[in-house]
Parts: structure tokens; C-alpha cells; sequence
């Protein structure tokens, strides 16, 4: 039974360096499906902008304004696509390890105590 609970026990770790590894990903990649977004905000607030970011402003807004409905459909197609590939990752590679190691679990853990303490017994 410890040789069970020892392969358990590296799965579990696993499982939660997974999750985290996924979450810190997913943050640092929000700005970027985000960054769409910013930049229709900068369009919009062209004249309030102050410093090198007004610069900066004046002389992307105009060659985005002239094509503001293609901006606007790739900005939404942009972070929608981002967003459901975000969430993709974070399942497969967040999630899926939390589930096999509860599905592991299980038919080890039951397998093992049925195997010891009622010999007869088989769990599937």
C-alpha cells in the first residue's frame, strides 16, 4: 500500500505544479488577448493622452481610424479566439492532471484496500 500512496503522492505534486504553472501563464498572457482592447480605448481617448503615449497615439489613430470596423472585428475576433484558447490550455493543462489524479486515486486506493481486506472482491 505505501508503494501506492508514494506514486499517488508525485502524481498529487504533479497535478498542483500543473495548476499553478497553468495559472501563471494564463495571467501573463491576459494582457496580450487584452492588448486589442487598449488600443481601441486609445483611439477613443486620443485628445486626453499625455507624454510620449500621445506620440505614440497621433501617429497610429489615424491609420487606425480610417479602417475602425476592421480594427473593431479583429479586436473582438482577437480576444474571443484568445480567450477560448486560454481557456483550453488551462483545462488541458491545469485540469486534466487534477482529474486523473482523482481517477487514479480511486482505482488504485480501492483496488489495493480491496485486494488486502477482501481477497475475493475484484473493483473496477
Amino acid at each position: 500500500m505505501t508503494d501506492v500512496y508514494a506514486s499517488l503522492e508525485e502524481q498529487r505534486l504533479h497535478a498542483l505544479k500543473s495548476v499553478w504553472k497553468t495559472r501563471l501563464v494564463s495571467l501573463l498572457l491576459i494582457p496580450l488577448v487584452l492588448l486589442p482592447v487598449v488600443l481601441l480605448f486609445v483611439t477613443m481617448v486620443q485628445e486626453q493622452l499625455v507624454g510620449s503615449i500621445a506620440t505614440l497615439a497621433a501617429r497610429l489613430v489615424p491609420a487606425l481610424q480610417d479602417n475602425m470596423n476592421l480594427v473593431v472585428m479583429v479586436s473582438i475576433g482577437w480576444v474571443v479566439l484568445g480567450l477560448w484558447l486560454l481557456g483550453r490550455y488551462y483545462r488541458t493543462q491545469g485540469l486534466q492532471p487534477q482529474w486523473d489524479y482523482l481517477s487514479s486515486y480511486k482505482t488504485k486506493v480501492f483496488a489495493q484496500l480491496c485486494q488486502e481486506h477482501f481477497p475475493g472482491l475484484k473493483y473496477d
